[in-house]
């Protein structure tokens, strides 16, 4: 019984933190933040576009851990329509709307920015600097 509880505390204590850390989001929003804040009136604000949260009906899925961590700044980008900024976007998503995206006037350049983590879309992350 003592080992066992001894590897449930081990397990509780450090090794869980540890590999949950690996998946938090949390270092690629800071990244993206010290990025927007380096390219400064050039990056604009940050907009965050998800496929499947725009195609589904009620509450739409969103890049909360992005968004979370970044102090709420990120903006949906379809309801917003901006002219410029930062756009947080998966990379599947983008290789299907960026055609759609340049029919409305919209350049994009980069990836600016690429993650080596998924997000709640499981996708990986990349930022492009865009302007209409």
């Amino acid at each position: 019984m003592l080992i066992i509880l001894s590897i449930y505390i081990a397990i509780e204590g450090s090794y869980k933190n540890a590999v949950m850390n690996l998946r938090s989001v949390k270092s690629d929003a800071v990244a993206v933040c010290a990025l927007s804040t380096e390219l400064g009136d050039v990056a604009g604000h940050m907009y965050e576009y998800v496929e499947i949260g725009e195609q589904s009906k009620g509450d739409k899925l969103r890049m909360y851990g992005m968004d979370f961590y970044s102090g709420d700044k990120v903006d949906n980008f379809k309801k917003s329509q901006p002219d410029s900024g930062l756009l947080l976007i998966g990379k599947e998503d983008f290789e299907l709307r960026k055609v759609d995206f340049e029919s409305q006037g919209y350049y994009f350049q980069g990836p600016v920015y690429t993650s080596l983590h998924k997000l709640e879309n499981r996708q990986f992350l990349e930022v492009y600097l865009f302007h209409k």
